[in-house]
């Protein structure tokens, strides 16, 4: 893996995120300016980290990465807000996800859910990712987006997009209803299982859902 490549911000995100103690959210972007990286976001964490520490400890475990200096413009001690919204789009791929041209801009910006704390969305996404895989072969959809939104009470709501012509009615989504419940605690204890560095390093690599059962997921 070399520094042009996009794992290097992912990396670079999921480790700072995961130099702070679990008890704390934090929502991070780490953007590659060639010489230098910047990591940016907001944390209720209140020390300031110590990010040559961090960036030695990096380069510890990823030798092959070339070094740089890192630009810290972390909010620390930040109050975040009980509502959230997220936008999330899977495709019919084997990991739901479809390469993208890293060329075509001068910097390389963290993909979500990278670098964002398990409460702050990651669990989400692989929960909507987890139920993505589990569409009916008889729905052919090509991609998929679903706008949630959480609110104070930590209920979920969302709508659908995708471009299944037969997509009438909600269909997709009562189905969804029916067959899972959004209590995460159970998927939380898969999800934290998962290796999250293979997913950002190998691009054919794919979460195998297989293990968790839905029963009487069908579309007509």
């Amino acid at each position: 893996m070399t520094s042009n490549n996009k794992s290097l911000v992912n990396l670079f995100s999921e480790f700072v995120l995961n130099s702070i103690p679990t008890e704390y959210d934090s929502i991070f972007e780490c953007c590659d300016c060639e010489n230098f990286l910047i990591i940016k976001g907001n944390s209720n964490y209140k020390e300031v980290l110590n990010m040559s520490e961090i960036g030695r400890k990096f380069e510890e475990k990823y030798p092959e990465i070339k070094s740089k200096n890192t630009i810290d413009l972390i909010n620390y001690d930040y109050e975040f807000g009980q509502k959230m919204n997220f936008n999330f789009t899977f495709y019919n791929t084997r990991n739901y996800t479809m390469k993208t041209d890293t060329t075509s801009s001068f910097f390389k910006i963290s993909d979500f859910p990278y670098g964002i704390s398990w409460s702050k969305g990651k669990l989400l996404y692989f929960y909507f990712m987890f139920i993505t895989s589990k569409i009916p072969t008889n729905y052919p959809y090509t991609w998929i987006n679903y706008k949630i939104e959480v609110n104070e009470k930590n209920e979920v709501d969302f709508t659908i997009e995708d471009n299944y012509i037969n997509n009438h009615h909600n269909v997709l989504k009562s189905a969804i209803l029916d067959c899972f419940d959004f209590n995460l605690h159970e998927f939380e204890k898969f999800a934290k299982k998962m290796d999250l560095e293979k997913l950002i390093l190998n691009p054919n690599y794919f979460v195998d859902f297989s293990e968790i059962e839905v029963k009487d997921f069908v579309i007509i």
